[in-house]
């Protein structure tokens, strides 16, 4: 019998506790979820279970857990075998199995059912699956739904779960990042930004423009469609990049391996044919629609230091799939959502317990801001607001907004980004201060963290040195960069107080203090004006709404960017 953690016993707790039929666990991917649940069946003492997840590769995910727990449930079972078999103690079947007869299932419940609802914010409300789960499952005595991200890109309510006056969901239990990374359950995380002015081609028109630029959705879409494509230069910099730390990883890990997310079946082909000649090996690559693509995952998983150290996929593990001996990803995905970068990201913070203590999972990402955003809230805890549609603003762009026929991307001018660590966004010039110093000290990348925080506190302790003069064009680009980032995070925590305040209201309003119509028309003087209204805002809302402010880690994201900036500027 395998013994709880201190926070799944903690869990076990409240659970036994609880006077409702529903409950709501949220942990951080790669916590221990499943053997959290499944030590919960055993402790409920039900006749029988019923467990739902997402995929089909899940279910025998499920069934080897609960067999370490002395569960046998069947991940066999179709709908059309009609009865359980006697031997087994329940079922693990998909959402889509329950969607096509929840009257078979609501049958089923005639004995005491214990029912896991795993990754819950697959079944919003107004959706099938939302609908048959309540019709099969309605006359369950426990219903324990799971969950890493709470909360679905659209917005809609899931089913089974409470939400407060406030229209929030309400977890019973939850089990962050931050308490996962202090106890040892997950390895903290950093993420590694590239920085590129990108050009491509529309209909004989060429476009140009750097991650700080504000563009129109569909402009935006293909700036980073531009730097995803295996033929400009950013993609390839980053799979270098990553490659690179990777085998410095397999010297102390000698299994250790690489993940590269990707956006469609050809990108994920082009991209691991860039891969191979880069890392020397042929990648695995695997998509959802491919026969046998989950035993390739399977085999991955269960590689040693002779197999391949890097997978390429498409929609296969951006949650629930476990490959423990993954240790950094490059995200080279349009996909920019908190709740399908969050579920990316989890792939890759799963700690073993043979792993260094002082591992740290890396994320490589392209600079742009609303995936920077993503990596900035990673250890924030989101919880979901039920919205309007026309309300949400940061939902993906509709599919093939960016994908004429005849766009083009043509290059990408690349340099580092800096650095985000812990919802801190370092400037480039302190990582290279922070790998100086760790040469300095001999001491390997994993002690990044600390150090940079150490140059941080320096700098701020130190009279700054005299600026070197900056080209205003470029003193333009980083103004305009910083006030793109820090009007974003006024709309985050405008949006935390005021649910129906949008992001194009957050836009006008800046351009307005600006005198400007659009932010592009902005010269300096301009954007000085709108960097010093939108700080002055952050302030006076930071101040009158502290809880707020700081659960969206926003004094701290301020200082980042206004310290970034300063040294990007020579005004720092």
């Amino acid at each position: 019998m395998i013994a709880p953690r201190p926070w799944q016993a903690e869990f076990l707790a409240h659970h036994a506790g609880h006077p409702r039929t529903d409950f709501l666990l949220v942990a951080t991917p790669g916590a221990g979820k499943t053997l959290a649940a499944c030590q919960a069946i055993r402790a409920a003492g039900a006749a029988q279970a019923v467990v739902v997840c997402p995929t089909t590769a899940l279910r025998a995910q499920w069934a080897d857990a609960a067999d370490l727990l002395g569960l046998h449930l069947d991940p066999r079972w179709r709908n059309a075998d009609g009865a359980w078999r006697d031997e087994v103690d329940g079922v693990a079947v998909t959402y889509q199995q329950v969607a096509s007869a929840p009257d078979l299932f609501a049958h089923h419940l005639a004995r005491p059912t214990f029912v896991v609802l795993d990754e819950i914010h697959h079944a919003g409300e107004s959706a099938t699956w939302g609908t048959a789960l309540r019709a099969a499952f309605d006359g369950a005595r426990h219903r324990l739904a799971l969950s890493g991200t709470p909360f679905r890109s659209d917005a809609r309510a899931i089913p089974f779960v409470r939400y407060d006056e406030d229209r929030r969901c309400a977890p019973d239990f939850v089990y962050g990042y931050g308490d996962a990374v202090g106890e040892g359950v997950c390895r903290p995380l950093a993420f590694r930004l590239l920085d590129a002015t990108l050009r491509w081609r529309v209909d004989a028109q060429e476009t140009i423009a750097a991650f700080a630029d504000e563009l129109d959705p569909t402009d935006d879409a293909r700036r980073l469609r531009t730097a995803i494509d295996p033929s400009t230069p950013l993609l390839s910099q980053m799979l270098r990049d990553a490659d690179a730390l990777l085998l410095k990883a397999r010297a102390v890990i000698p299994d250790a391996a690489g993940l590269v997310l990707c956006d469609d079946r050809a990108h994920a082909r082009a991209t691991g044919a860039l891969l191979r000649t880069i890392a020397g090996e042929k990648p695995v690559v695997v998509v959802s629609d491919e026969p046998q693509a989950h035993a390739r995952i399977d085999r991955f998983a269960r590689g040693d230091a002779s197999a391949p150290r890097w997978l390429v996929a498409v929609n296969m593990v951006s949650e629930g799939v476990d490959v423990p001996r993954l240790v950094l990803a490059a995200y080279a995905t349009v996909k920019r959502t908190d709740l399908f970068f969050r579920q990316a990201v989890g792939r890759v913070v799963r700690r073993r317990g043979h792993d260094p203590g002082d591992l740290v999972a890396t994320v490589f990402l392209p600079a742009d801001p609303t995936l920077t955003g993503c990596a900035e809230r990673v250890e924030v805890e989101l919880r979901q607001q039920v919205l309007d549609e026309a309300a949400a603003f940061d939902v993906d762009p509709p599919p093939g907004l960016a994908r004429r026929v005849d766009f083009q991307p043509l290059d990408a001018q690349v340099e580092p980004g800096g650095m985000i660590v812990a919802g801190v966004h370092y400037a480039r010039a302190e990582v290279d201060a922070a790998r100086r110093l760790l040469c300095e000290l001999g001491q390997s990348e994993r002690a990044l963290r600390s150090v940079l925080e150490f140059v941080r506190r320096e700098r701020v302790g130190r009279p700054p040195a005299p600026p070197a003069p900056v080209p205003a064009h470029r003193r333009v680009e980083h103004k305009r960069r910083a006030l793109d980032r820090l009007a974003r995070r006024w709309a985050q925590l405008r949006r935390e107080i005021d649910p129906g305040y949008t992001w194009p209201q957050a836009q006008a309003r800046v351009n307005r203090a600006m005198g400007v119509r659009r932010r592009a028309d902005a010269g300096e003087a301009q954007l000085d004006d709108g960097l010093a209204f939108v700080r002055s805002e952050l302030a006076k809302l930071a101040r009158d709404y502290p809880e707020q402010a700081e659960q969206l880690r926003i004094p701290a994201s301020v200082e980042a960017i206004a310290e970034r900036a300063g040294v990007a500027t020579g005004e720092g």
